[in-house]
């Protein structure tokens, strides 16, 4: 971004930045859980973290998580232009290693 005054000109670079895991879709954020199989199955406790340095607490049930599962909350995501609603934010499931 650039702005002219006069003869002078200030640059701006901006860089979009998240929290370690979570990547935007739109206006979807995205979190990719990596857990074991043994992690999977005896259910575990994720620490999601949110773009106001903030964690959400969600809990998945022994059995619930497996490859390719995801959950969506509503209104967790980005502002969307030009109103108050606001994407979500979908944790997803990637099972790693033995």
């Amino acid at each position: 971004m650039t702005f002219a005054r006069g003869a002078r000109h200030v640059t701006f670079r901006l860089r979009e930045t998240a929290p370690h895991g979570v990547v935007r879709r739109r206006d979807d954020l995205v979190y990719t859980a990596r857990l074991t199989r043994a992690a999977a199955a005896r259910g575990v406790t994720l620490a999601v973290p949110r773009l106001n340095g903030e964690a959400w607490s969600v809990e998945l049930e022994p059995g619930e998580a497996h490859e390719g599962f995801s959950r969506r909350f509503n209104g967790g995501g980005m502002p969307i232009k030009g109103g108050p609603a606001r994407g979500d934010m979908v944790v997803e499931v990637h099972i790693v290693g033995a």
